[in-house]
């Protein structure tokens, strides 16, 4: 879980046009798993913003939504 609190937009002129001045606060959730197969052989998943959160990291740049991707690992 990671929760990001308001905070103050630094001052540009795209924000004193439109207005903006702050950013809302947030709660994200991520989860990481990794089940090890054999000795060589690994699988994960990895799932980002699972409850599709609607937030920006950057005044004006909505984030990614929701993310899961896995894998495969292999050593020799």
């Amino acid at each position: 879980m990671h929760y990001e609190g308001a905070r103050t937009a630094g001052v540009d002129f795209v924000g004193r046009v439109l207005g903006l001045s702050g950013l809302e606060s947030y709660t994200r959730w991520d989860a990481r798993g990794l089940l090890q197969v054999t000795d060589g052989v690994a699988v994960s998943v990895a799932g980002e913003n699972l409850t599709d959160e609607v937030y920006q990291e950057l005044l004006g740049y909505p984030a990614l939504g929701r993310l899961v991707r896995g894998g495969i690992h292999v050593s020799f």
